[in-house]
C-alpha cells in the first residue's frame, strides 16, 4: 500500500503548540534546580583537605563519578513549589545528600560541642539506663540494634571506598584501618548485653563522635559530590546557552515591550550562571568547611544572599515564561499551518493519483477535515488564543489517528528546540513501527521535556518500552514515570561504573518495563548499590520482586487490564487494544487474557464486526446455528456482506482467521509472493498472501512457516487483528465522522 506523506507535517507543527515554555523555561528552570541541589549536597559535608589534589586528574577519573539526579519535575517547574527553599539549605533535612541522616540530633551535638555541652544519645533509651548517671547499666539487644545497622553501612561503604581507590591506584591504607574499627565495632555489637554501657557509649564515639568513621566517611563523599558537581557544571551552562539561543532566535521576531522583556530575561540567566559559578568557587576555597559548623562566616553569609538572589530570579524568569508562551505558540502556530498546507498540496500532487479509487475518497475527507481545521486553526492564531489553537490541534490530531496508516510517523528535528541531535535518530528508531498518533503522542511529550531528560529516555534501550505505554499511562502519572525513567538510566550508569559485573543483568533491568513502586524500589536498589549499601548479587535477588510489584501497579493503575498481559508481553498491545473491549477469562479467581488459550469463531466475529464499525443487529439470522447463541447479532449484522459463516464455538485455525479478516475489511486479493514454504495449495493461500502483502501477518519467528491449517491460540489471533484494524482502519471512515470535527467550528473560541 502507497502511504501519502499529508500529514508527516502536521505532526510535527502541531506538537509544537503545546510545547509552550518546554525549551526556555525548563532548561533554565532545570538549571536552578541543579544549583539547589549543589548546594544541599555539599553543604551540611565537612572536609578537611584540599580539593585540588583530589581533582587535579579529574577528566582521568570521569567514569568513576557519577552525575547527581535530577531534582525537579521537569513537568511542573512553573509551581514555585516545587522549587528547593534555598534560604533553608543549611537544615540537613532538606538535602538528599546528607551525612548525617543516621543521626537526627547531629546538629545539636555540634552546637552542645561549641557549648562545651556533652552529646544528646542519639539512639533510643536504653532498657536498663538508671536515672542515676554513676550507676552501672547493661545495654539490651535493642539498644545495639541502630548501631549494629549503622556499622554495616559503613563496613559496606568503606568497602566500596576501597574498591574505588583501588582503580584509580590511590592509597587505601586509612580506609583499611577504618574498616577494621568497624568490624571490630561491629562484632562487639554481635553480642550487646556482654557490654557496659560505657563499652557501648565508646562505641558509639568511635562510629559516629566528632573524630568517629562517620566522618572520615563525610569527607570522602564530599570530595565524590564535588567532583560530580564540578562536571555537571558545564551540562548546566549547555542548558542555559539552548535558553539563550531560542530566545535570541524569538527576540528578531518581536518588538517593543516583548522584546525588551526578552533581553531582560538573557540578563536574569546570565546572571544565574554566575551565581553558580561563585558558589562552586565558594566550596572550592573553603574545603568544605563552609557549612560544617562554626561562627556565621563572611562566606556564609554571601552563600546566603546568593540564594536569596537566585530564587528572587527564579521567580522571575517563571514569570516571564509563563507571559512568553503565547508568543511561543503564535510562532509555532505559522509553522505548523504553513507546512501543513504545502504538505496537503504535495500529497495531492504527487501521492494521490496512485491510491485506489476508494481510498482516494477516503483521502477526499481527511483533507477537507484538514483544510477546515487549518482554516479555524489560523482566526485563533490571528486572535493570539493559545486555548482555541490547543483545541484545533487535538482534533488534527485526532483526524490523523484514524487515517493513521495513510501517513507516516512525523520526522521531527528536535535539535531546533535544545534537544541532541542523537535524539532525532533514537526517535525514529523507537517509532518505526508506530502509526501517526501513536508517534504524535511520543512528540508531544518529548516537547515538554528538559533535553537532559529527552535524550535519556529516547534511548534505543529503554524507548520502545517507554513509548509503547505512554497513552496508557493515567495524565497525573505521566510526568513521574518519565523522570523515574530517565533516573533509572542515569543510576544504572552510575551503579555499573564501580560495578562492571551489573552488566550480567542490563537486559533484566533496562530490558524489562517496570512501572510504579516496582520502578521506585529497582532505582532505590540501584543507588543502594552504587553507593556501596548493598552487594550485586543482594540486588539481584530483588528483580523478581521488582518485576512483580510493576505487574499489580499496572493493572491498578489501568496501564493494562490483565497481569499476565503487562507491558513486557509481545501480545500486550493486541490484548488491551481500546476498540477490541475485551474483558477476559476468568481462571482461578484472577481476571486474564489467557495468551495460549483458544479462541472460537464467534468471539472473533465479534470483535472484527465491532473494529469495523458493525453493530448487532436485532433479529434472526439465516445462519441457524447461531439463533440460540450470544452472538447471534454479529451474524445478523454481517449475513449480506459475502462473509463464511462458520459454527459460533468451532476453534478458529490460522487460515480461517485470515479469511475472516479479509471478507470484513473486504480487502482487495493480492498476488503478492511469500515466504511461507508451507503455503502453496492451501486453501487459504489467497488470503494469507494479501494479509502479507498489508503486513498484517508475518509468520512464526525464525521461521517460514505460517501453518495455516492449526488451531490460532488468543495472543494470535488478537494481534492479528489489532495488525488489520491498525492497516486498515482507514476504510472505515465515513463522511458523518469527519463531519464531527467541523460542524461546531464557530463555537470554537
Amino acid at each position: 500500500m502507497k502511504k501519502s506523506y499529508i500529514l508527516f507535517g502536521l505532526i510535527a507543527a502541531v506538537s509544537f503548540t503545546v510545547v509552550g515554555l518546554a525549551v526556555g523555561k525548563d532548561a533554565a528552570n532545570k538549571v536552578m534546580s541543579n544549583v539547589m541541589l549543589a548546594d544541599n549536597q555539599v553543604e551540611s559535608q565537612p572536609n578537611d583537605q584540599n580539593f585540588d589534589n583530589q581533582n587535579e586528574n579529574e577528566d582521568e577519573n570521569e567514569d568513576e563519578m557519577s552525575e547527581p539526579q535530577s531534582q525537579m519535575d521537569p513537568m511542573n517547574e512553573m509551581d514555585p513549589m516545587n522549587e528547593m527553599d534555598p534560604m533553608n539549605e543549611m537544615d540537613p533535612k532538606n538535602s538528599d545528600f546528607n551525612f548525617n541522616n543516621l543521626d537526627p540530633n547531629h546538629n545539636d551535638n555540634i552546637q552542645n560541642e561549641m557549648n562545651n555541652k556533652p552529646p544528646q544519645d542519639t539512639h533510643d533509651q536504653f532498657s536498663n539506663n538508671p536515672q542515676d548517671p554513676g550507676q552501672q547499666w547493661t545495654p539490651s539487644e535493642q539498644d545495639c540494634k541502630n548501631d549494629y545497622r549503622d556499622a554495616k553501612r559503613m563496613e559496606n561503604e568503606i568497602n566500596q571506598f576501597i574498591k574505588n581507590a583501588t582503580k584509580k591506584n590511590t592509597d587505601t591504607s586509612k580506609l583499611s584501618q577504618s574498616l577494621e574499627v568497624v568490624k571490630q565495632a561491629k562484632e562487639k555489637l554481635q553480642s550487646c548485653t556482654s557490654l557496659t554501657g560505657e563499652d557501648l557509649q565508646t562505641i558509639r564515639e568511635t562510629l559516629m563522635g566528632n573524630n568517629g568513621v562517620q566522618k572520615e566517611l563525610d569527607v570522602s563523599r564530599c570530595r565524590n559530590e564535588y567532583g560530580r558537581i564540578k562536571k555537571d557544571q558545564e551540562r548546566m551552562k549547555k542548558d542555559f546557552e539552548m535558553s539563550k539561543q531560542h530566545l535570541g532566535k524569538m527576540g528578531k521576531e518581536v518588538s517593543g515591550e516583548m522584546s525588551q522583556k526578552i533581553n531582560e530575561q538573557l540578563q536574569r540567566i546570565d546572571r544565574m550562571a554566575q551565581i553558580q559559578e561563585t558558589k562552586l568557587n565558594l566550596m572550592d576555597e573553603t574545603d568544605c568547611k563552609l557549612w560544617s559548623g562554626g561562627d556565621y562566616s563572611d562566606q556564609q553569609m554571601e552563600s546566603d544572599d546568593l540564594n536569596a538572589e537566585s530564587q528572587d530570579l527564579s521567580y522571575e524568569m517563571d514569570d516571564f515564561w509563563y507571559e512568553f508562551k503565547s508568543i511561543q505558540e503564535n510562532a509555532w502556530a505559522s509553522e505548523m499551518f504553513n507546512k501543513v498546507e504545502q504538505e496537503v498540496k504535495n500529497a495531492f500532487e504527487k501521492e494521490y493519483p496512485k491510491m485506489p479509487k476508494e481510498l482516494q475518497v477516503k483521502f477526499d475527507m481527511i483533507a477537507s477535515t484538514v483544510k477546515e481545521l487549518v482554516a479555524k486553526g489560523r482566526e485563533c492564531q490571528k486572535s493570539n488564543d493559545s486555548e482555541c489553537i490547543q483545541k484545533i490541534q487535538q482534533r488534527l490530531d485526532e483526524v490523523a489517528q484514524k487515517g493513521a496508516e495513510l501517513f507516516r510517523p512525523p520526522d521531527v528535528d528536535f535539535s531546533k528546540y535544545g534537544f541532541d541531535k542523537t535524539v532525532n535518530q533514537n526517535f525514529q528508531t523507537a517509532t518505526q513501527d508506530m502509526n501517526f498518533g501513536e508517534a504524535n503522542e511520543v512528540i508531544n511529550y518529548l516537547l515538554t521535556l528538559d533535553p537532559t531528560l529527552a535524550a535519556k529516555i529516547t534511548d534505543p534501550s529503554i524507548a520502545n518500552k517507554i513509548f509503547k505505554i505512554m497513552g496508557r499511562i493515567p495524565e497525573n502519572m505521566k510526568n513521574k514515570y518519565l523522570d523515574d525513567v530517565g533516573k533509572l538510566k542515569e543510576v544504572f550508569g552510575q551503579a555499573m561504573q564501580v560495578n562492571p559485573e551489573l552488566a550480567n543483568y542490563k537486559e533484566e533491568i533496562i530490558g524489562y518495563s517496570y512501572f510504579g513502586d516496582g520502578l521506585n524500589g529497582l532505582v532505590v536498589g540501584l543507588e543502594d548499590l552504587r553507593d556501596g549499601k548493598i552487594t550485586v548479587s543482594e540486588f539481584a535477588s530483588e528483580l523478581e520482586t521488582f518485576r512483580s510489584t510493576s505487574k499489580k501497579a499496572e493493572v491498578n493503575a489501568g496501564v493494562t487490564k490483565f497481569e499476565d498481559a503487562t507491558t513486557d508481553t509481545w501480545f500486550y498491545d493486541a490484548a488491551n487494544k481500546e476498540e477490541f473491549n475485551l474483558i477476559g477469562k476468568k481462571i482461578d479467581g484472577k481476571q486474564v487474557f489467557d495468551a495460549s488459550g483458544t479462541t472460537t469463531f464467534a468471539e472473533m466475529l465479534k470483535v472484527l464486526d465491532e473494529a469495523a464499525g458493525l453493530k448487532q443487529v436485532q433479529g434472526e439470522t439465516s445462519y441457524a446455528k447461531a439463533n440460540s447463541h450470544w452472538s447471534k447479532g454479529y451474524y445478523k449484522a454481517v449475513e449480506d456482506k459475502n462473509i463464511t459463516l462458520m459454527d459460533p464455538d468451532r476453534q478458529i485455525t490460522r487460515g480461517e482467521m485470515a479469511r475472516l479478516i479479509t471478507e470484513i475489511f473486504n480487502i482487495p486479493a493480492s498476488t503478492m509472493p511469500t515466504r511461507f514454504s508451507d503455503l502453496a495449495g492451501n486453501t487459504y493461500e489467497s488470503q494469507i498472501s494479501t494479509l502479507y502483502s498489508y503486513g498484517i501477518i508475518k509468520g512464526d519467528d525464525g521461521s517460514d512457516k505460517v501453518r495455516p491449517n492449526d488451531t490460532i491460540n488468543r495472543a494470535e489471533a488478537f494481534t492479528l487483528a489489532k495488525n488489520a484494524l491498525d492497516k486498515l482502519q482507514y476504510a472505515t471512515i465515513s463522511q458523518d465522522e469527519m463531519n464531527a470535527y467541523t460542524n461546531d467550528l464557530d463555537a470554537i473560541k
